[in-house]
Formats: C-alpha cells, structure tokens, sequence
C-alpha cells in the first residue's frame, strides 16, 4: 500500500524523491526534505525538481536541463549514476551530491523515474585532507638527506626515487621510474638486490644488510 511504500522509503536514509516524465516531484522521503531544506513534503510535490534544487555541475557552474542525467534517464529508460554533482538548498545554499536515477517502467513503457542521492560533503572533506597528507608527505620524503625508494611488489620496478637518491646514483628522476635493478646495476649485484627482495615480500620482515 502507499502507506506501506512511505513507511519504508521514510526509513533509508539516503534522500529519495520520485518524478514524472516532466520532471515533476511526485514524492519525496524524509530525508531528502530534510536535506533540501524543506519542511515537508507538500513543498516539494509538483514541482519541477531540476529548476528547484538548481541542479549544477561540480564546479558550481548550471547544468542544463539537456546535461541532466536524470532526466536523461527518463528518456532513454537507461539507469545512471553520479559520483560528484551540487544541489541546492530552500536556503539558497548548496552541497555536493552523489546520485542513482532509476527510470520506473510499466507494461515496457516509462512512467516516470526515482532519484536517490546523498550528501558527500564530508567524504570530499576526508579526500581532500588525505590529499594535503600526501603533498606533505611527498615533500618530507623528497627532502630527506639519505635515499628513499619504492618498488612495485609485483616487477620490482622503481616507482618513487628521492632526491638524495637520484644524487646517489647519478640519474635524473625520469631516467629511474619504471626501472628494474637489472637496468642501472651490473647482473651479480641486480640478482643480490633482487634476492633481497624478494627475500623481503616473502617473510613480511626487515632485512638489515651491512655494507
């Protein structure tokens, strides 16, 4: 029953709303009033959801009612997804979105389409501190006075040189990444660095070699 579909859509917590084939709300749970902003869902019923949540691109920039993915789906009666797009509030404040739109068929012909959505304001936060981390990380490692490097577990092949490291050996960067030690060093001491290695990723414990 309605009541029944209602009560269920009312207890997910992703936002869902349901448009017609024109776009317009025909309904909408809990938590997508909640997150537009509206009090209740009277607010939101018939009106067309594109204009009203000034659907727009990642970048802030309009996205065209010819862009709309959702609508789109509509059309074409293909399901889509989203990863990253904004929404707009009631209060005229926006947030990023991920987004499924789901065309609804009946008797092989589209009836109108559901839309579920959440708010990632949060995982870009996280990706973006993880991206600071990185930056900040990468410039320790690069700066330190003694060799750094990284191989690949699979190839062994150099992935990340440092500074110190290029100096070393007397390569440039380019001339190290995507290498093997089979390519810089004479075939006794690539085979012993190799062995070493590979010693390495099998037992999962620290080496100590004294030169």
């Amino acid at each position: 029953s309605e009541a029944e579909v209602t009560l269920l859509t009312n207890s997910i917590a992703h936002a869902i709303y349901g448009v017609d084939l024109d776009g317009l709300c025909t309904f909408a749970n809990d938590a997508c009033i909640d997150m537009l902003g509206y009090n209740n869902q009277a607010e939101l019923l018939g009106q067309e959801m594109h204009t009203l949540m000034r659907h727009s691109h990642s970048d802030g920039s309009a996205c065209s009612k010819q862009e709309c993915k959702i609508l789109e789906a509509l059309h074409n009666g293909k399901s889509t997804y989203v990863e990253h797009e904004m929404f707009g509030r009631k209060d005229g404040s926006f947030f990023p979105a991920t987004y499924w739109a789901y065309p609804v068929t009946l008797e092989g012909e589209v009836k109108g389409g559901v839309v579920t959505f959440i708010d990632i304001t949060e995982q870009l936060g996280v990706k973006d501190e993880l991206k600071r981390s990185k930056i900040l990380l990468d410039s320790i490692v690069e700066h330190m006075p003694v060799t750094v490097f990284l191989k690949d577990a699979q190839e062994l092949r150099f992935v990340l040189f440092n500074n110190a490291g290029e100096k070393l050996l007397g390569f440039e960067h380019k001339d190290l990444i995507g290498k093997n030690d089979y390519d810089l060093f004479p075939q006794e001491q690539a085979d012993a660095f190799t062995r070493n290695d590979r010693l390495v990723l099998e037992s999962h414990k620290l080496l100590e070699i004294t030169e």
